[in-house]
């Protein structure tokens, strides 16, 4: 059902059933079931947001902070700790009251504690926001307006600002003219500006915990492939890079967790001369991985190669190998000239073969 956007704080509601149950032109039977009915379309939708931390205690305070500031009035925080020995649980505790449910004790990773988390979540909404993360202002009300204007969708997702302790950094920006392929390349998006609903959740299952470094590629991979989905040009959250979070110090990791994902993706395509081709610049086909892609049209996965292609020379680039980053934007731009143009990358990649001289 249709859900417009209103503040359940305000008093339109109760004034405007009111005003209605003065028309005593209509039966009482039919007063009282459109009270129901407007009853339901002014009930917002639950939102369910899971923060998985450990010893990020000089971070979880604003990551926190961003969440409750958006007085969203049907909010399900969970916090899933993993046994900090810093400041985390005492700041968690100060937000008691805001916090649906908390915990703290060892876990076997992130993943893990996502998953549980997502065993926690009430919500017909859900999202997971890392705790050295933000959100940006009125982004669970744009959620719910953007859900409830457009029941059809299964999942949600927007651009994030790039950020560190000297301020914001450039960001490049998704292209719905090849969204398709963008979902399959890699996220397009990062992850903090992901909403799904939660039957989808259910349907797809959980994040793979064996992945540790592509655990939201391979989980919003899934997520697209059995889900509808839009991407809206807004900036949702705020992506945090600082020296000790994976984005920075486990760049090659990130490079075989992807490269598993996107190759689980085409063994189960079938597209055999993609398979081949992506061997020739130089990847590991191996993987056990499966996906249902019997829906994933030739020409979109085509394209994905390009995409993917993109993401593994950022990859190698930030791990200091500059020299494979620039090969890697080489096959980019001679067999993917729509995909290099649409990411601009000529001047990076001008830039990367100035640099590998000399490196």
């Amino acid at each position: 059902m249709f859900r417009p956007v209103v503040n359940k704080q305000c008093n339109w509601r109760s004034h405007i059933i009111e005003e209605l149950i003065k028309f005593d032109k209509y039966p009482q039977r039919d007063l009282k079931r459109l009270r129901q009915i407007i009853e339901q379309i002014f009930q917002d939708l639950k939102i369910s947001v899971v923060t998985p931390s450990y010893n990020q205690g000089h971070f979880i305070n604003e990551t926190l902070d961003s969440v409750i500031s958006q007085h969203y009035s049907d909010l399900d925080l969970i916090v899933i700790d993993g046994g900090s020995t810093d400041a985390s649980v005492d700041t968690i505790k100060k937000y008691d009251k805001h916090i649906s449910y908390w915990i703290s004790e060892p876990d076997r990773g992130q993943s893990h504690a996502i998953n549980k988390g997502f065993e926690k979540c009430s919500g017909e909404i859900v999202a997971w926001l890392n705790s050295d993360d933000l959100y940006s202002p009125n982004t669970l009300n744009r959620v719910r307006e953007v859900f409830s204007a457009h029941p059809e969708l299964d999942f949600i997702h927007a651009e994030s600002v790039l950020f560190n302790d000297k301020g914001d950094l450039p960001s490049r920006s998704f292209n719905p003219a090849f969204y398709s392929a963008q979902l399959l390349g890699g996220l397009p998006t990062p992850q903090p500006s992901f909403f799904f609903k939660k039957e989808l959740l259910d349907k797809v299952g959980p994040l793979n915990e064996n992945l540790h470094y592509g655990m939201d590629y391979d989980f919003f991979l899934r997520i697209a492939l059995a889900g509808n989905g839009r991407f809206y040009p807004e900036y949702w959250s705020k992506y945090r890079i600082h020296a000790d979070s994976k984005t920075e110090t486990s760049q090659l990791k990130f490079a075989s967790d992807w490269n598993a994902v996107f190759c689980g993706l085409f063994k189960s395509a079938k597209p055999n001369q993609l398979i081949q081709q992506w061997s020739a610049y130089g990847f590991d086909v191996n993987t056990e991985l499966v996906y249902d892609a019997h829906k994933v049209q030739p020409e979109d996965l085509q394209l994905a190669v390009g995409f993917a292609l993109y993401h593994q020379a950022v990859f190698h680039n930030q791990a200091g190998k500059t020299k494979d980053a620039v090969k890697l934007l080489n096959h980019l731009k001679n067999d993917f000239p729509k995909v290099f143009k649409h990411f601009e990358v000529g001047r990076y990649y001008h830039k990367l073969k100035l640099k590998s001289l000399f490196s």
